[in-house]
């Protein structure tokens, strides 16, 4: 087992709210721009551009000041290309920079931990532009004026939601912001060198976790136009470790399959049974926000957080709006995509992200297919992302070198065509070494679910008041211990359903089914679901991988269930067993639910099992493991 110490957030509770003076419109006032400097690296020479040299870049909407750096290669005599990197929630441009404690830009080059061959100096040493920034509302990235409402605000419903601050990656702001900097870099005001050129056909942006639903959202939004209207594109995009359905990835309700294509429409979506919260998740990315914004966040984002806390029905007001404003303006999945060009897309996510599991590329990938069998689209899954994920140096390296070759081929037009298909990565939690691989043309073809259950159970019961001494040893945050590992013992209230042991090693891949009839004695809870992998002989068990039902309001009522976990790519050895373990009440990582108890009947799991044969990949050196070290992803 490795643990993850993540950082302690703190809550800055007491801040002080700044009302300053309205500047000039963005209209009345001349466009700042930014100066370069040369700077040198490894002994390769770039210019490197800093809005810190300049009083201010303005946002879209010129409410906030966006922190922007431009990284260019030492000369350039096309146009070039140019490459968006997109940070976490709480980041800033710096996470994509190689800067030193000091501050100052040092290298390497190559990169190290989850910025391997990720990174500003990187691409601009293979011949692009890269601008990095900091979104509106953390760190530098500061209000200008706060006296211009959010589209999301409601001064009514919300007090005040300045459009200055951080909103959560919104279409109306956050997304604009991006596109209104890339338009300036096309249009030439953005560097004080007028020699800089961009080409508007060649735009690639990469993001990870708030910088990867960023990423889908701009593979939606692909085609607009400059402010002096020159017409720009999203030649290529690659969503890391992000999220296509906000709703679901924050509150599951158990209804997400990797086997069928949910509707796009945003209204029969809010229409479903509200999911469970992912409470320790969704209170460290809150107080994250609060710590990196100087605790000023817009009124309706603490209001919503506020309302979900209160658990369900969520069928309030402000849980309505939420529902709403979330999936029309932060989900990729339900937003129509602007024009006919088809942005190609590079999809990294991990089966072992217990925030935004592989589902969450899934989701849009098949949907793409489905629209169009020759979508440009590759998809990789593996034990990579948020905690619970190891992210071994191996696999980053691995999936990080996809990324320059797939810019290279649609931004460049340079090497050979990507293969357009599915890698799906094993966990191994018992050694250094990567898991086997599997490749498809699609998910489906990568994916066998039998017909025969591997296990089953005729009844039981379970009960929300179930002291379960194994709910926080597998809490994602904030102290994750990736690939943990119990004893047997199942607590009184919970119900758990083996297998007989194995006769050979099973190869699991992909989302395990559960069904069962439940009938609740109160309304609103639900059925949280563990797949272990129990060792009789070490009397152990690890998690493989986890989901939950939300249950109607409707107390007494029968209700068949059929969900799916979250999925993974697992070998079973032979001897072992397969546990399907079932409760109640899963906090701290779900919301504690109400008082009640659950009868169970006619439970039965289904193992999908991986199809052919692992294929075999280059070793990843030792040096470059070396190099990589430590990886962590923030949010």
């Amino acid at each position: 087992m490795r643990r993850l110490t993540a950082l302690v957030v703190v809550a800055l509770l007491g801040a002080t709210l700044l009302v300053t003076a309205s500047p000039p419109s963005p209209a009345a006032a001349k466009p700042a721009r930014i100066k370069c400097k040369a700077l040198k690296v490894e002994g390769k020479s770039f210019r490197f551009c800093q809005s810190a040299f300049v009083p201010q870049i303005r946002s879209a909407d010129g409410t906030a000041r966006l922190d922007v750096d431009v990284t260019l290669p030492a000369k350039s005599k096309k146009p070039l290309g140019l490459i968006v990197m997109l940070h976490g929630l709480g980041g800033s441009k710096k996470s994509f920079e190689m800067r030193n404690d000091a501050g100052k830009v040092v290298g390497p080059i190559e990169g190290t931990g989850g910025n391997y061959h990720l990174n500003h100096l990187w691409f601009a040493s293979k011949g692009y532009a890269v601008l990095t920034y900091t979104a509106r509302g953390f760190h530098e990235s500061k209000c200008l004026d706060d006296s211009i409402e959010s589209t999301d605000g409601d001064l009514e419903l919300y007090g005040p939601s300045p459009a200055c601050r951080a909103q959560l990656d919104s279409i109306d702001h956050e997304i604009k912001d991006t596109q209104y900097l890339i338009g300036r870099l096309v249009d030439g005001t953005l560097l004080s060198d007028d020699s800089v050129k961009i080409n508007p056909s060649r735009v690639g942006v990469v993001g990870v976790s708030y910088g990867g639903g960023h990423t889908w959202l701009l593979s939606r939004r692909n085609s607009f136009k400059s402010p002096k209207g020159t017409r720009i594109k999203i030649g290529a995009a690659v969503p890391i470790i992000g999220w296509t359905d906000l709703v679901e990835a924050l509150t599951p309700n158990g209804k997400a399959r990797d086997d069928f294509i949910p509707t796009p429409e945003a209204e029969l979506r809010a229409a479903e049974t509200p999911g469970v919260l992912k409470d320790s998740y969704v209170g460290v990315l809150y107080f994250s926000m609060i710590q990196t914004t100087g605790a000023l966040l817009p009124g309706y984002l603490t209001a919503w957080k506020d309302s979900f806390d209160a658990g369900p029905p969520y069928d309030d007001e402000v849980a309505i709006d939420a529902i709403n404003k979330l999936l029309t303006k932060r989900s990729a999945y339900y937003i129509d995509k602007k024009g006919s060009f088809d942005t190609p897309l590079l999809v990294l996510q991990g089966f072992t992200d217990t925030l935004f599991p592989a589902n969450e590329g899934l989701r849009m990938v098949n949907r793409l297919i489905d629209e169009d069998p020759d979508y440009p689209v590759k998809t990789y899954l593996g034990d990579i992302g948020h905690p619970i994920a190891q992210n071994k140096a191996a696999e980053v390296a691995y999936h990080n070198d996809l990324i320059l070759k797939w810019f290279n081929f649609y931004l460049r037009d340079k090497g050979t065509e990507p293969s357009h298909d599915v890698e799906a990565r094993f966990q191994d939690c018992y050694s250094e070494d990567l898991g086997p691989m599997y490749r498809g043309a699609t998910w489906a073809e990568l994916v066998d679910m039998p017909e025969t259950p591997v296990a089953t159970a005729a009844a039981g019961v379970l009960d929300t008041a179930v002291t379960d001494p194994h709910a926080g040893q597998i809490n994602p945050v904030p102290d994750a211990v990736t690939c943990p590992t119990t004893d047997l013992a199942v607590a009184e209230g919970n119900v758990a359903v083996d297998s007989a042991p194995l006769e050979a090693d099973f190869e699991m891949l992909g989302m395990p089914e559960a069904t069962f009839e439940a009938v609740p004695t109160a309304g609103n809870l639900y059925v949280a679901l563990r797949l272990w992998d129990v060792d009789p002989e070490a009397a152990t068990q690890t998690l493989v991988t986890r989901g939950v039902y939300q249950l109607g309001a409707t107390p007494l009522s029968p209700q068949d269930v059929s969900a799916k976990l979250f999925g993974n790519g697992w070998t079973f050895p032979a001897g072992h067993v397969i546990r399907l373990e079932l409760t109640a009440n899963d906090a701290p990582t779900l919301l504690a639910p109400g008082t009640g108890t659950i009868a169970l009947s006619g439970i039965k799991l289904t193992v999908p099992e991986a199809v052919g044969e692992p294929v075999a990949t280059q070793a990843i050196p030792a040096r470059t493991i070396r190099r990589i070290g430590k990886v962590t992803y923030g949010f």
